[in-house]
């Protein structure tokens, strides 16, 4: 997902930022496995829209989801 106003208000490229599918069986495990490893959450996991998010960042600062559903469900629910 690119937001080119995103590139505007600081150094990033635009990229708002990465969505990865998973599946709900093994959210909660990839969740912990996460928090156990270090990895710093930014947001969740919660529950948004039809499905479960995480958010944390990459090395690079670059921030990441996992979800629980598709790309294509997610957004029967966006208007």
């Amino acid at each position: 997902m690119e937001r080119p106003e995103k590139a505007e208000q600081s150094d990033s490229l635009g990229v708002d930022h990465v969505a990865f599918f998973i599946d709900e069986a093994e959210f909660d495990q990839a969740a912990r496995h996460l928090q156990n490893n270090g990895i710093r959450i930014i947001r969740g996991p919660e529950k948004r829209g039809i499905g479960s998010s995480v958010y944390f960042r990459d090395p690079d600062g670059t921030q990441l989801e996992l979800h629980t559903s598709t790309l294509a469900e997610r957004m029967t629910v966006w208007k």
